[in-house]
Formats: C-alpha cells, sequence, structure tokens
C-alpha cells in the first residue's frame, strides 16, 4: 500500500479502542440521543449482521436514498468497514434520475428513508432492485440486536452521482481507504489532533462528499464529534448562530451559499455589532465554490472568524488550503497546494492567451474514475495527471489562483451541477429543437444557470410553460435554473457548435 493511505479499519478501530466514550454523532433531532464512539462501532458490528441477513457480500454496491441522519451515516460507515460499494443518492431526486442510478449501479439492495417521496419509490419498485425502508428515528429498529464483532473488510467504495459533460450519468468512483486517508492528511496540516477534540455541523448534504466526507470521515479522523443535522436550507440562515451557542461548536465548515447569507441577515438586521465568536469557534473551513476575498475578509470582520479556505475537486480531494497563519491573501486565492501532491499546467488548445492554463494534479488520494454504463471505469488521466478543468496559475507567494473554468460544470450552493445534463433534459420535450445552460453569478448559490431553448417552428403559444413544467418535473430541485427562456436561434461556430460565451454575455 502506498505510504500515504491508511487503513480506515485499523484506524476506526484504533479510535473506538482508544476513545470510545467521546461522543461521535450528535443528533439534533427532538428525542434521539447522542452515540458514541463505542456504541457507533456496535452499530456498525450490528449493520455487518444485517447485510449477511440480506445476502449482501464485501465488493456488492449499497444504495441509499435518505435525508441527513445518523441512520445515513452509520450506513456508510457499515459499508466502508465490510468492504462494500455505497451509492448515495438525493432522496429529493427525480424519479427518472434514481431509476438511472439504479441501472448505472446494479446495486443488490436499496436503503431508503420513510420520507422518500412516492413517484421516486414507485420506480424504483418498478425497476425491480430490493429496497429495505427504514426509520430515520434515531432506534435502528431495522437492525439485528446483537452482533459479534468483526474483522474489517478493505476495498470499499464511495460511488457519487455525476453526469459529466455527456448528460448520461455516470459515477465517480472513491477508494474508501484513500478518501479516509485524504481526511487525516487534511486535519493534519491544521494541527488538530487527538488531544483537542472538537465539534462540527453536519449540515451538507449526506448524499455528496460534503456531509459524508468534510463533516463526518474528516472530523471522525482525530475522533471529533459530529452533530447531525437536517441538510441546509433557508431556515439554517435564522438558526446559524443559535445552532453554533446551543451545540459549542468549535469548528464549522462553510460554503459561499452560507457565507454570504449570513453576511446579508446580519446586514439587513444591522447587525454591525454582531457576536464575535473567536473564542468559541477554533477553526472554520471554507470550500466547494469560489467565493471573493472582500466577502472572507467582511465575515472576519462581523464574526470574528477567518475562513480558511480549500480548493478541491470529488475526484481529488484537497489540492490547496489556507491555514491559520496565511497572510497576504489575493484575490482568486485558494491557498497553498499541499505538498502531497504535483500541480502543472496546461495551455488551452483553443485559446490564444497564455494565462489561460487548465490546472492538472497528480495525488495519492486520486480517484479510481468514472463508472459508464458498460461498467467500465476509466479517470482520463494525462501522464497521471488529472485534469481539473479549472483554470489558475501560482503566483509569487506560491499560492493557487484559480481563474475560471473550462468545463461546462458549475457548482450550485456546494452541488456539482453539469450543464450538459440539463441541456439534454430539455431536449427531451418535443417542442424544444436545441438547448444551452449558462453560468450565471448568483448572490446566495455563488453560481446558477439560465437555461436557452430554441422551440420548434410552429409551437403553439404554451409551449414554453409545458417545456418549463417538464424540465421541473425531470430534474432535482436543487438542479433547477434562475429561469428558463426561448430564444430565435444560438450564435454557433462554423461546425455548428453553439458559442457559449456569447450567451454568457448575454447576446
Amino acid at each position: 500500500m502506498n505510504q500515504a493511505i491508511r487503513s480506515f479499519n485499523q484506524d476506526f478501530d484504533a479510535i473506538i479502542t482508544l476513545h470510545g466514550e467521546r461522543m461521535a454523532l450528535i443528533p439534533t433531532a427532538d428525542g434521539q440521543q447522542p452515540l458514541s464512539y463505542a456504541h457507533l462501532g456496535h452499530l456498525v458490528a450490528r449493520h455487518q449482521a444485517w447485510f449477511g441477513q440480506l445476502g449482501l457480500k464485501p465488493g456488492d454496491r449499497v444504495g441509499a436514498l435518505m435525508p441527513n441522519s445518523v441512520e445515513m451515516l452509520a450506513l456508510f460507515l457499515a459499508c466502508l468497514r465490510g468492504g462494500y460499494g455505497f451509492a448515495p443518492l438525493a432522496c429529493d431526486t427525480a424519479s427518472v434520475e434514481a431509476e438511472a442510478w439504479v441501472a448505472l449501479l446494479r446495486p443488490v439492495c436499496v436503503v431508503v428513508g420513510e420520507i422518500l417521496l412516492a413517484p421516486v419509490r414507485a420506480g424504483l419498485k418498478a425497476s425491480g432492485v430490493r429496497c429495505e425502508q427504514i426509520s430515520n428515528m434515531g432506534d435502528f429498529a431495522h437492525l439485528p440486536a446483537e452482533a459479534s464483532a468483526t474483522t474489517g473488510v478493505a476495498g470499499a467504495k464511495l460511488f457519487l452521482y455525476t453526469s459529466g459533460t455527456t448528460g448520461q450519468p455516470k459515477a465517480i468512483v472513491l477508494d474508501g481507504d484513500r478518501l479516509w486517508s485524504s481526511g487525516h492528511a487534511f486535519m493534519r496540516l491544521h494541527v488538530i489532533g487527538f488531544d483537542s477534540p472538537f465539534r462540527i455541523w453536519n449540515y451538507l448534504p449526506q448524499s455528496y462528499l460534503g456531509g459524508l466526507f468534510n463533516l463526518c470521515l474528516i472530523p471522525m479522523s482525530v475522533a471529533g464529534s459530529v452533530v447531525v443535522d437536517e441538510a441546509f436550507s433557508g431556515k439554517t440562515f435564522l438558526r446559524f448562530w443559535q445552532t453554533v451557542d446551543r451545540y459549542d461548536l468549535s469548528a464549522l465548515w462553510l460554503v459561499p451559499t452560507i457565507v454570504k447569507g449570513l453576511l446579508a441577515l446580519a446586514e439587513q438586521t444591522r447587525r454591525n455589532e454582531a457576536k464575535s465568536y473567536k473564542d468559541v469557534v477554533k477553526v472554520a473551513f471554507l470550500g466547494t465554490a469560489p467565493i471573493e476575498l472582500a466577502a472572507k475578509e467582511r465575515f472576519a470582520e462581523l464574526f470574528g472568524i477567518k475562513l480558511l479556505e480549500n480548493y478541491g475537486l470529488s475526484e481529488t480531494t484537497f489540492i490547496t488550503t489556507e491555514r491559520a497563519g496565511d497572510t497576504h491573501r489575493q484575490e482568486g486565492s485558494a491557498g497553498t497546494p499541499l505538498a502531497s501532491l504535483e500541480l502543472k499546467f496546461r495551455p488551452l488548445a483553443d485559446e490564444a492567451d497564455p494565462t489561460f492554463q487548465e490546472i492538472l494534479v497528480k495525488t495519492p488520494y486520486l480517484f479510481d474514475g468514472y463508472l459508464d454504463s458498460d461498467n467500465t471505469i476509466s479517470a482520463g488521466l494525462v501522464d497521471g495527471f488529472f485534469p481539473t478543468g479549472d483554470l489558475g496559475t501560482v503566483n509569487a507567494k506560491g499560492q493557487l489562483l484559480i481563474t475560471g473554468r473550462c468545463k461546462d460544470v458549475i457548482k450550485k450552493g456546494g452541488q456539482l451541477i453539469a450543464l450538459r445534463e440539463l441541456e439534454v433534459v430539455a431536449l427531451r420535450h418535443p417542442a424544444v429543437v436545441n438547448a444551452a445552460a449558462t453560468p450565471v453569478p448568483h448572490p446566495f448559490y455563488g453560481e446558477s444557470y439560465r437555461l436557452l431553448v430554441v422551440l420548434a417552428p410552429g409551437a403553439e403559444s404554451g409551449a414554453l410553460d409545458a417545456v418549463k413544467k417538464f424540465f421541473f418535473d425531470n430534474v432535482a430541485k436543487y438542479k433547477w435554473p434562475d429561469r428558463i427562456d426561448a430564444v430565435a436561434q444560438f450564435p454557433q461556430t462554423g461546425s455548428g457548435k453553439i458559442r457559449k460565451f456569447l450567451l454568457g454575455k448575454g447576446e
């Protein structure tokens, strides 16, 4: 095994042995009790017994459509320990997306929560996959009451939904030990260890890396306590600081959407003398999407918290990070590249300006690749380097500056969205002859997009409304655009490709 790669199973067993009394998961839901690391270890063992009852074998894939919950995290950890494939999907997903995900992953079973939308549940049933419905009340009544200690099995994989650039569903495949090792290494960079336990708020979606990696595996790598809450929504802003106080949160992981929302709320309520949390929150990380330097500085001014920005991708995990002692921050800087990886830059093939260079990275924590519909996995590396699709350069201080994107992908509120996927959905409507999704800035989400469609000649007057209804019925809510408009035609190249950069300029 690579020297940088640790064993999740060995580390997890050691944490339970040495820090079993510490709180591991602290649910915010009424009536649910916190779980110590010792209790969590027992729950993981009970999951192993349950998997055996279901006929699962190491290497089998387990789907999950559940809300943020202790059940979701315990299921994830059990899959890591047992060497299973864990394939989560947002429980508010559209039925067609869930069916496509099952067809791609071919899971042996899918674990679903009680709140799963009826059409999605019906679609899964129609697909023939075995569904196991469980309660998310914190009682784990679906598990055997007792289970003997089990030996962990290596080889666990995490499968994350993506549509790539083709609009066809794919899965990002991540190795469990490499993912765990990346989080472990990240915490050591910030001098956070077992002797300084902390609490962090898990409020990012547990169907993606935010809730599973950033806010579960990373804090658990140093036996931290994870306060498990429902996924972020508008009401999170209103109770944000009350939650920090109530649960004595000493660590935060923020995304630009939340930073900007808290700043806007403070300004609207004229909280120019907002309470300082510098003695409460010991460290606050910021990631998932770019944010302007002024917003970071204003946040520190209002709340006394310095935001440590990091840059990375699902495929690579961390590429850079800021540290507490960093000074002289520059607009666009995402911190210093990590010592464990190599960076190189290549100019865009169709761009004359040499300052536009794509960032390529080689890291010991690289993903396995993308799972395609034919069950093959490919990573698309270039001489061992992963092309990030982002543009950037390194300044004189060694900081990585992110200058833009060359991929047709956005992050809306921390959620990765492939624009081509949305175009493909729109094109399925018979009244649409062409479609283009173009990124637009958003005051809270950081990024969103505008969907433009060219309607078929002679389309009825209500065609655009019909297209909108069809579109919203067939994609998850978090992927909805700012607006959908009809245009007469798109600017195109001689070869017929849409010139999206002109659409982005409003032409």
